[in-house]
């Protein structure tokens, strides 16, 4: 429909965001940005789910413990 838009790949990018697709979300705030950026909304979204993405990884190894050797 719009493959030159911004604002589509933006739109994706809040979509894939709320489904908590991250990787997906990320490469679509990536391209709204090389298509001429959102005002500055792809660059803080994807600030927000790197943040979102450490923060599952740290809550996921302190619920879940490892154990040497096993």
């Amino acid at each position: 429909m719009f493959p030159q838009s911004a604002n589509v790949y933006d739109s994706l990018g809040e979509a894939y965001f709320n489904k908590k697709e991250y990787q997906v979300s990320i490469d679509h705030y990536k391209k709204a940005i090389s298509l001429g950026g959102s005002n500055g909304n792809a660059e803080k979204m994807i600030e927000k789910i790197e943040k979102e993405i450490k923060f599952s990884n740290q809550n996921f190894t302190q619920k879940i413990p490892v154990k040497p050797g096993f």
